[in-house]
This record gives structure tokens, sequence and C-alpha cells, in this order.
């Protein structure tokens, strides 16, 4: 199980709503995680479009990169200044 799911549990939330979802989260407008991805749909120096569940994430910049991938989880690096979220 993932970091967010195992936190989710431990806090005692509603994991009805939350396990096996995705979570994306910035750090300082120089890195992005996302987990509970189910793809990278484009990748560019000032785009990042990463699959999910049920939409897309978009995440534009500069010098934007993929630094690790795993099953579940992208690390993005470079100056990040919009994400957005849908179809």
């Amino acid at each position: 199980m993932s970091f967010f799911n195992d936190t989710v549990l431990k806090l005692g939330l509603p994991h009805d709503n939350f396990v096996g979802g995705d979570k994306v989260s910035i750090f300082s407008g120089k890195g992005a995680f996302i987990e509970g991805h189910k793809g990278v749909f484009s990748v560019s120096e000032e785009e990042i479009v990463i699959k999910l569940k049920k939409e897309k994430v978009y995440i534009s910049g500069n010098g934007l990169k993929i630094t690790e991938i795993n099953a579940s989880e992208i690390y993005i690096i470079g100056k990040i200044s919009g994400i957005l979220r849908g179809q």
C-alpha cells in the first residue's frame, strides 16, 4: 500500500473516498509528486500530462523532467508554473 493510503488509514479518514485514489502534490513550484497515476500521456520541457483514473493532470512550466516513475508514483522536477486537472 502507498504512503498516502497508509496515512489515510492511520488518521481514520473515510477510506472509501481516498484509498486507491490519486494525489498530486507540488513542492515550492520546483517539483511535483503524483500518486495513483495510470500512465504518462505526453512529456515536454514545458508541459507534462499524466493520466489519472478519471481525468488528466496538466503540469506546465520550464525545464520539466520526470526523474522517477513506477507503477503508482511519478516524481517531476523543474520550474512549475501551473497545474490543471481536467479531461
